[in-house]
């Protein structure tokens, strides 16, 4: 995992990364969104030390992830969960959640060890990807597609350009014996 987070700021230098994990039916942030690669490091070595033991909630880490993913829409919203449970035990309704993920764009994608209905579902409905594991190399080879940045689709951009700066007007005498000049405009 160490490796995919330098990959990944490799070919995302300015995007923002955050950690947390789902345990005894909570969701906890390790890592609020970050570029900062030590902070992020940390945070999985927290992981490999606590470990992760007790039921899985795959609703109460989406919704705590909600809350960090708030961004405005011009900004690209993705969550990876890798998950090796084989269900998930949540307080409410899952479908709930899963309208307010398609509400703000946010594209869920899983890693999983085996296949789960409603994982597979979650990542179907929000133009994530779910990959069910072989072995090590195909875990990292599944995580390295996750590291380049997805295409976004033109009718989803939100944004225009902007003028930024002020223009200026320069002349330059080139010759001054012909009295020619050349005018150059500078944005």
């Amino acid at each position: 995992m160490s490796d995919f987070v330098d990959e990944f700021f490799d070919q995302n230098p300015i995007s923002q990364l955050g950690l947390l994990v789902a345990k005894n039916k909570r969701a906890e942030v390790l890592s609020d969104l970050t570029g900062n690669i030590q902070k992020l490091k940390d945070g999985l070595n927290a992981v490999r030390e606590a470990g992760c033991d007790g039921e899985f909630s795959l609703q109460n880490a989406l919704r705590v992830a909600l809350q960090t993913l708030k961004y405005p829409s011009h900004s690209s919203r993705e969550m990876l969960i890798i998950c090796s449970s084989l269900s998930t035990c949540d307080p409410d309704d899952i479908m709930i959640t899963l309208k307010e993920l398609k509400k703000l764009k946010i594209r869920c994608s899983f890693i999983c060890l085996a296949e789960v209905y409603v994982f597979k579902l979650i990542s179907e409905e929000t133009s994530g990807t779910y990959s069910v594991l072989l072995d090590e190399e195909h875990l990292k080879n599944v995580l390295w597609t996750h590291a380049i940045p997805p295409v976004v689709p033109v009718k989803d951009l939100d944004s225009n350009l902007i003028r930024m700066g002020n223009c200026t007007v320069i002349y330059v005498l080139c010759n001054p014996l012909h009295s020619t000049f050349y005018i150059r405009k500078l944005c």
